[in-house]
Formats: structure tokens, sequence, C-alpha cells
């Protein structure tokens, strides 16, 4: 690859990627971030994210706020985690059986499978979960109503979600997987 390519992608990846991400780490130990404000220092946006919200006090009147339960931002963050590292799980087990088959052995219709991996990718992840609805023995419960969001499904939600994810992006662990058993001599099968 020519230093030129390598120049542009990383030039791209700072771009698309490392400037937007630096943006959203300062904008949040800043008290105001427009521009032109004075820089100044707080960690209140962590804070209001990730540490219990008090309760109001006795007698001091119903503000009509629903008042959260303690840790629930963090059971929010779990749930997320958790959904993340399932749906990088399942992709992975999907993808490298995929990969090994289209890239090492000869299955029939080799050729059309070598391109169709890539259609996920197409096909944005919302358009996905509305299909996913449709079939059938996979209809998701009725709504529930759970005392806060991060009750919402349980187990059963999380790997619905994690598998979801899954099929819309283990193309990618199937393009480095193809990419890298083509690279093996057959000298070494």
């Amino acid at each position: 690859m020519s230093r030129t390519a390598v120049a542009a992608a990383v030039i791209a990846l700072l771009l698309l990627s490392v400037l937007p991400i630096s943006r959203a780490l300062v904008s949040s130990v800043l008290v105001d971030d427009t521009p032109g404000a004075t820089w100044a220092l707080t960690g209140e946006h962590f804070e209001a994210a990730f540490l219990p919200e008090a309760a109001p006090e006795p007698g001091a009147g119903d503000t009509g706020a629903p008042v959260r339960a303690s840790g629930a931002r963090l059971r929010l963050l779990g749930n997320s985690v958790v959904i993340g590292l399932l749906s990088a799980l399942f992709a992975v087990l999907i993808a490298l059986p995929y990969a090994l088959l289209t890239a090492r052995t000869d299955v029939p219709w080799r050729g059309f499978l070598s391109g169709a991996y890539l259609v996920p990718l197409v096909l944005p992840p919302v358009l996905v979960a509305v299909a996913w609805n449709y079939v059938p023995f996979l209809e998701p419960p009725p709504i529930t109503v759970a005392p806060e969001p991060s009750q919402w499904g349980g187990a059963v939600a999380a790997l619905r979600a994690a598998t979801l994810f899954a099929l819309c992006y283990y193309p990618i662990v199937v393009l480095f997987a193809r990419r890298a058993l083509l690279r093996v001599p057959a000298s070494l099968e």
C-alpha cells in the first residue's frame, strides 16, 4: 500500500472519528461549551450521569418529577456493556465459520456467498429491528410497564438486541477473517 493511501486513511480516521469523539470528551468536562465562552472545568455532568439522585426531603412537597431508583443509570450502562459484549461474541461466532467456508472450502455458490455477506451492512439496524418484529415466533412481548428503564425486558431483551446487532455487524468480522484466511498458504492446511 502506498504512503499516500495510508496518509489519506489516517486523515480520514482523524476527521471522521477522533475529532468528534475528542470534542464530546472536552464538552463533557466544561461548564459551558458554547464558542467564545471561557473554559471552566466541572465534573457535574459525570455526577449527574453516574451518581444516584438524592430522594426528596420528607415534607418538602411533591415536585411532580419522578425519582429514579439508586444506581438506575449504572444499570443502564451495564445493560449497554452486556449487549455490546454479547453482540461482539455472537458476531464472531457467526462470522468465523462463514469466513472459513467461503475462503477455504468449495461450498456450492461460493462466489455468491463471498459477496452476499455484505448485504447487512447496507441495511440500517433500525430497519432490521422493525423487520425482526414480523418474523414468526420472534415477536417481542407486549410492552410492559417497569418502575425504571433499566428493568425493561431483562435478559431476553438483551439477548434479542445482541443477536440483532450481531446479524447487522458480523460482515465486519467476515471481511477481516476472510482476508486473513485467504493469506494463509495452502501448504499449511
